[in-house]
């Protein structure tokens, strides 16, 4: 586990190498107002989850901390960070479908793709209250099947590192994007379902694998899109230009906040893309 503490680290480092020398759109360097608005985020959203789980354990919440990896054995440990690695996917890929098609939840999720410039500091944008939410979902399932904290720790930090690489503004393993997105959600994938193209972003859901997607009907290859170079962020959003920290926590109560990408027909087709993504 102290290895695995690491993760995050190490990929912050490779993906900020990539960044600077594969970037697969250069008008993302230097903007140094959306970096500060997404990192203030992120320390928003840590601030307060790690206030709630100190509220949780002082109000009597038992997480099973006995177990540790060494106790359960390497090959039991595993098994188990992996099932619930592939659970907590299903999970999350059933959240992020409901928070786009759930008018009340796409208020607060629109924060996130609101960003009209991709890189690893996009992961970082999230209103505070759809993360209360999901933890609040993720904390029910973690006391209600007592999974031990190294595999919710785990699962965590390999989140965390794969979400940075997902977002990120590089084409630096492009070779490798179409053979790996067979299983996973690569960053050629993720980055569709940014697009301002409302029914391209209305597809590929998946957080870590896509299998889902190609069950549910919800996958969208590269290799389907033709067209001119995308624009990502939310239509009616991207013509504010960057918008400060209060101005994201404010977005989904305001009462110009408009709905776009909600109850799409199944039919919609994206209409733009990159060429290079094939």
């Amino acid at each position: 586990m102290l290895t695995l503490a690491y993760l995050p680290v190490v990929a912050f480092v490779i993906v900020v190498a990539f960044e600077l020398f594969w970037p697969r759109r250069t008008d993302a360097r230097g903007d140094v107002h959306r970096w500060l608005s997404n990192i203030a985020l992120y320390i928003i959203n840590k601030l307060g989850s790690r206030g709630i789980y100190l509220l949780l354990i002082a109000g009597g919440m038992e997480i099973n901390e006995a177990q540790s990896a060494t106790d359960d054995g390497l090959l039991k440990a595993t098994s188990i960070t992996l099932a619930v690695l592939v659970l907590f996917d299903i999970l999350d890929y059933a959240k992020h479908v409901l928070l786009h098609r759930v008018p009340f939840l796409w208020r607060f999720h629109q924060v996130h793709h609101s960003d009209s410039k991709l890189d690893f500091t996009s992961q970082f944008r999230f209103h505070p209250f759809e993360m209360l939410l999901a933890m609040t979902l993720d904390v029910s399932f973690i006391l209600l099947l007592d999974i031990p904290v190294y595999a919710i720790t785990a699962v965590a930090l390999i989140g965390s590192t794969w979400g940075m690489f997902q977002h990120a503004n590089t084409h630096a393993l492009k070779g490798l994007d179409r053979y790996a997105r067979l299983l996973l959600v690569t960053p050629n994938l993720h980055h569709i379902h940014h697009y301002t193209d409302a029914a391209a972003a209305n597809k590929n859901f998946g957080v870590m694998f896509s299998v889902w997607d190609r069950l549910f009907d919800s996958y969208l290859s590269p290799k389907s899109l033709i067209g001119d170079t995308p624009q990502y962020g939310v239509v009616g959003l991207n013509e504010r230009g960057n918008l400060n920290p209060f101005a994201l926590l404010t977005l989904p109560f305001q009462a110009s906040n408009t709905v776009t990408q909600v109850g799409l027909d199944q039919d919609q087709t994206p209409i733009k893309s990159l060429k290079e993504e094939s």
